[in-house]
């Protein structure tokens, strides 16, 4: 299966499509439906991405271009730190993040001249050359979403009821499980990215990420809803955010108690 603006989806077929005899478009009918390397992310409940760009581009194109805030295919260090910082996070995050994802990440493996471009644009067409190492292999080289990878991180690695999601536990767990020897700077990405899904988008009071919200940030879909969200809702400062109060966790009466005082039933809510 391939999309008009990713042309290495094309390009690089499988085994599968070499051995087909005849008839290409059925072989991509069926690989779809077989290997599900999809160009939508798709998850039980929601069958078609609201991320812009639906048809055209890979689902790692989509993921990325969110930070793409005037949709012109390249992305600016300032359009991320404002993506960064309307999903929620703190101003030096967001700019810490910004620096890192551009100068550390993926500006100059998405350039097309060799060349560096001082601006460190991030080019959405390139951006499957800056996929990294020791990761959860869910995006192929190409960019396109493979729906077994992902299902597999969770069967092997989720400690939920169901495998329907993973605790910040669980996340470090896979950390180390899906180290590639001598790849530090595939650790350290995988690390940054999770950590980052994790303060984003866990459960507020269990701290489950859940596999429905990951599965809908491989083509952005979380990212534009979380955008609106966050418009009347913060994010809280201990996940980086702006917002005020405490974690709701099963501790939380014990720490408000001791900080905040008592009242005459026991606890002081904030």
């Amino acid at each position: 299966m391939s999309a008009t603006d990713a042309p290495l989806t094309t390009q690089r077929t499988t085994a599968l499509a070499r051995a087909m005899p005849n008839d290409f478009s059925l072989w991509k009918a069926q690989q779809d439906a077989a290997l599900e390397r999809a160009l939508q992310a798709r998850s039980p409940t929601r069958e078609i991405s609201t991320a812009p760009g639906v048809t055209k581009l890979t689902p790692l194109q989509k993921h990325v271009g969110f930070w793409d805030r005037n949709k012109d295919g390249l992305i600016y260090p300032w359009e991320t730190f404002a993506g960064f910082y309307a999903l929620g996070f703190n101003p030096l995050l967001a700019l810490v993040s910004a620096l890192a994802f551009h100068i550390l990440h993926v500006g100059y493996p998405t350039h097309t001249s060799w060349v560096p471009n001082p601006l460190l644009p991030v080019e959405i067409a390139n951006i499957h050359r800056a996929k990294h190492g020791s990761d959860t292999e869910s995006y192929d080289t190409a960019g396109r979403f493979v729906r077994e990878k992902f299902d597999q991180t969770f069967a092997a690695y989720s400690s939920v009821e169901g495998k329907e999601g993973m605790t910040f536990s669980d996340i470090r767990k896979m950390w180390v499980g899906n180290r590639n020897v001598g790849d530090v700077i595939g650790w350290s990405f995988q690390v940054f990215l999770w950590a980052f899904l994790w303060a984003l988008a866990a459960d507020a009071e269990t701290g489950v990420l859940h596999k429905e919200d990951v599965l809908r940030q491989y083509d952005g879909t979380l990212y534009y809803e979380l955008e609106i969200y966050r418009q009347k809702n913060r994010l809280p400062w201990f996940r980086g955010g702006t917002g005020l109060g405490w974690p709701k966790t099963a501790t939380t009466a014990k720490v408000r108690s001791t900080v905040g005082g008592k009242t005459s039933k026991g606890v002081k809510t904030q």
